[in-house]
């Protein structure tokens, strides 16, 4: 048997990766000289361990290059024997099953841009090639190029299922508050992402049925003209329509991701204390109409606030609603029109146009009652089990609540709360429930 079989089935190493090894050695705190037996051994095995991991995976490893996310972190700890293997599998566990954040969300985002850029490039290099009027052979060129693209979109992202589950979720959630799916060309969903993993993976698959069409009538006696899988994919996917144009679908998801990125921004805000919130609640309430003062002190008030005048607010809901904008929350109407949350509450509450534009967009998860076609066109009736809306912070619940606010407020705002009347405490109540969180800590049901 010949004795150096076996010994060079791992490449040697190049000049670049004995250079790295240099460096890694010349970062150890007693490294051998230079000159030694033992220096030479010990730069050939590091750089044999580049020529395996690849140039950047070491790099990470022997800590030439700074990690660039978390995973990236427990990756160099374990190889560094900071982390024991069962330390870093509980570790990644908790990465992947943690909340939304700004790198799971940028990862995603730059995964799908990457992905639908090979998209538009699969596209135009199949227009190429199908409408080549001077080349008949240009598809043995340039078909490889829309083999890479196509590769390119259904390259893995850079995340777990769990991750990916919890992103689309998210992104679910985010629509949910328009009222409405996304819609790009033919396709309809949840979000502008899930529908580019729609539209990418039919493209991919169309592509590489065409590709089998396209060689079995090349080499098959049963079909009666050879074809190209790019003359098949124009003709039957392109043509047609069928395949969204790339710029639409890349102009949906920088929106999408332009809003999560304002919502997980807005997350982040420190949320005030219920004592705090309280006192500004007070201050809200004041500016509006509904007042602990009397109705004359209320006039003189919300002349000198510089709030708009609740009348003028109605007016610019009902535009809105006239114009197709979906239902939002008080809060965010509150700041697009830049007023007091109690003023965009009496606007809604005083119109029964605005009660039925909030009721349309906040009553979607409501078990629908059963009734006739008949019934509903005479009585117009409303196919809720649960009262209006706006007037769910009524009788008891609204003692309840107030007596929550008094409990959690310091003694000058409790002192204010006690003042107040019917209407005044119920506005603020109204106004606690258009802050979920807040109404939460108010109950005790979260810290």
């Amino acid at each position: 048997m010949d004795d150096h079989v076996g010994q060079h089935d791992s490449p040697e190493p190049t000049q670049d990766d004995l250079s790295a090894a240099e460096s890694v050695i010349a970062r150890m705190d007693e490294p051998p000289a230079p000159d030694s037996p033992k220096y030479a051994a010990l730069r050939h095995g590091i750089a044999s361990m580049r020529t395996t991991m690849g140039p950047d995976r070491f790099a990470l490893a022997y800590g030439l290059r700074e990690p660039r996310d978390r995973m990236e972190e427990l990756e160099r700890a374990l190889f560094q024997q900071g982390i024991t293997p069962d330390e870093y599998a509980e570790e990644v566990k908790a990465h992947a099953e943690r909340p939304i954040d700004a790198d799971m969300l940028a990862a995603f985002c730059d995964g799908y841009e990457a992905r639908v850029t090979a998209y538009a490039d699969l596209l135009q290099t199949v227009v190429t090639i199908a409408t080549d009027q001077r080349d008949a052979e240009s598809w043995r060129r340039l078909e490889p190029q829309v083999d890479a693209a196509a590769a390119r979109m259904d390259a893995k992202l850079k995340l777990f299922s769990d991750e990916l589950g919890t992103i689309l979720r998210f992104l679910t959630e985010l629509r949910a508050a328009a009222g409405e799916p996304v819609r790009c060309g033919s396709y309809t969903g949840d979000s502008a992402h899930w529908i580019a993993a729609l539209v990418l993976s039919h493209a991919s698959q169309a592509w590489k049925g065409c590709k089998e069409t396209a060689h079995r009538s090349r080499t098959d006696p049963a079909y009666l003209y050879a074809t190209t899988a790019s003359s098949l994919f124009f003709q039957t996917w392109i043509e047609p329509g069928k395949l969204p144009a790339p710029n639409d679908l890349a102009a949906l998801m920088r929106l999408e991701r332009a809003a999560a990125e304002s919502e997980l921004r807005d997350r982040a805000k420190p949320k005030p204390d219920a004592a705090s919130w309280i006192k500004a609640a007070i201050v809200e309430i004041k500016a509006d109409s509904v007042s602990v003062q009397p109705a004359t002190a209320k006039a003189a008030r919300g002349a000198a606030s510089g709030d708009a005048d609740w009348h003028d607010v109605q007016r610019r809901l009902l535009e809105l609603n006239d114009r197709g904008v979906p239902y939002t929350s008080i809060g965010k109407l509150a700041k697009q029109l830049g007023c007091a949350n109690a003023t965009v509450q009496k606007a809604i509450k005083n119109s029964a146009t605005l009660k039925g534009w909030q009721a349309r967009h906040t009553g979607s998860s409501r078990s629908p009652r059963a009734t006739s076609i008949t019934e509903m066109v005479t009585d117009n009736a409303e196919q809720f089990r649960e009262p209006d809306p706006t007037a769910a912070a009524e009788g008891d619940d609204v003692d309840l609540v107030f007596a929550r606010l008094i409990q959690e407020a310091q003694p000058e705002e409790r002192a204010q709360l006690n003042e107040m009347d019917a209407d005044a405490r119920r506005a603020i109540v109204e106004l606690l429930k258009n802050d979920p969180d807040q109404y939460d800590r108010v109950l005790g049901r979260r810290p």
